[in-house]
């Protein structure tokens, strides 16, 4: 098989020091001087100063010089991009406003005077040595150990402030094999939901639930503490965010991203155990926006990262070699699958829904009611193939622990 190089992202954090508070705040206020001159040249021209023009007048300023070269030109760098997708932007939104759910563009902000942004570093400018060490300028006195091979070959790093820490993402470059045209043979069918944050069907094994109470517990916990500590802001009458809240807020952002880590690896680590050649993920765009299941369930639902759940799946599978199929999902928690019910709307449908995650068959069968979306979600991909091992999806599913 052909092999083709991929980008992949390790985040290391980092606790606040002087010398990355300084980095940051030089490159915000670069950013903030450069913003200035592009909205002030647009006022006066109606031209968008070019990136080597504005790179030409901001060369001698001290955030620029003390700023690495390379580091504060990709500060410039950025704010250009930004200005350029903001025109474009307010181009298509005149032609077509619906995309943009009839909301303008806004342009490219100041970054507040106590901020901080992003800092970039480019190839050149780092470097593995000592085993897994990456080494930063010299100007920078910056040295973090990873856990990347020597020979990795990187392609930029950044900075960036991320509530009461920094993050270091290293950007580098991994090879891996084609998928090609596979012919889906094995295939496993996901739903995603709250309770059960994935449900799994597949033609080849047995059936499985990923539970989501964590997630549930974690956004209780966040909202219950939230509300405590604005009581005492309200009181005290402090207006922006203080670091207790800054805490939670991290808090709760690790948690969750740690817990869909593991989860996505352990759908991955299943596949490869049951030789699964192709995920199909029912998915609906926009599903978060106007969502109507009840002022608790939004909550509950509208907090949950899916789409970061489904993306970390697609590397994960990418990497083991397993295509990922993206489906909408629409009428599949209503349509039986069991009884092959065409998935649409009915005026009157095949089964139904008897108790809360309980779904019984035109036959009389029963079946976990997640475990029948996720059936639903397969055959609207694969019709055929996916009426194969309908007999495991009687069976109570195997919950998993993550």
């Amino acid at each position: 098989m052909m092999k083709t190089s991929v980008l992949r992202t390790e985040r290391i954090k980092m606790k606040q020091n002087f010398t990355l508070k300084q980095l940051a705040r030089q490159s915000k206020n670069l950013y903030n001087y450069g913003n200035y001159i592009i909205k002030k040249q647009l006022e006066r021209s109606k031209y968008l100063t070019k990136e080597y023009d504005l790179a030409n007048m901001l060369r001698y300023h001290p955030c620029y010089t003390k700023m690495p070269a390379h580091s504060a030109q990709q500060t410039i760098k950025f704010l250009c991009k930004s200005w350029k997708g903001y025109i474009r932007a307010k181009r298509d939104y005149k032609k077509h406003p619906e995309k943009y759910n009839f909301e303008e563009p806004k342009e490219p902000k100041y970054k507040k005077k106590r901020g901080f942004h992003t800092v970039y570093f480019t190839a050149d400018q780092v470097s593995l040595k000592e085993g897994s060490y990456l080494h930063f300028p010299k100007r920078v006195g910056l040295k973090v150990e990873t856990r990347l091979a020597t020979n990795t070959k990187i392609n930029h790093a950044r900075l960036l402030f991320k509530g009461t820490c920094f993050i270091l993402e290293i950007v580098y470059e991994q090879e891996i094999e084609e998928l090609g045209d596979l012919k889906a043979k094995h295939i496993l069918s996901l739903d995603l939901g709250v309770n059960n944050l994935l449900a799994g069907l597949s033609n080849s094994m047995s059936p499985f639930i990923i539970c989501g109470r964590k997630l549930k517990a974690i956004n209780q916990w966040y909202n219950k503490e939230k509300a405590r500590i604005q009581s005492v802001y309200d009181l005290q009458g402090v207006g922006e965010y203080g670091q207790k809240m800054k805490k939670i807020i991290d808090k709760r952002y690790w948690r969750m991203e740690d817990y869909i880590h593991k989860a996505s690896r352990k759908v991955i680590n299943v596949c490869a155990d049951n030789d699964i050649d192709t995920i199909v993920i029912g998915y609906n765009q926009k599903w978060k926006q106007r969502t109507q299941m009840g002022k608790r369930n939004n909550q509950n639902f509208v907090n949950i990262p899916f789409l970061k759940l489904i993306q970390k799946i697609q590397y994960k599978a990418e990497e083991a070699g397993i295509q990922v199929i993206l489906t909408e999902e629409s009428y599949t928690s209503k349509s039986s699958f069991l009884d092959g019910e065409p998935i649409q709307k009915h005026v009157r449908y095949l089964g139904r829904r008897v108790k809360r995650g309980l779904f019984r068959s035109k036959t009389g069968l029963f079946l976990n009611a997640d475990c029948n979306s996720a059936g639903n979600i397969g055959r609207k991909v694969f019709p055929v193939l996916f009426n194969y091992g309908t007999v495991d999806a009687v069976s109570h599913p195997v919950c998993l622990t993550v």
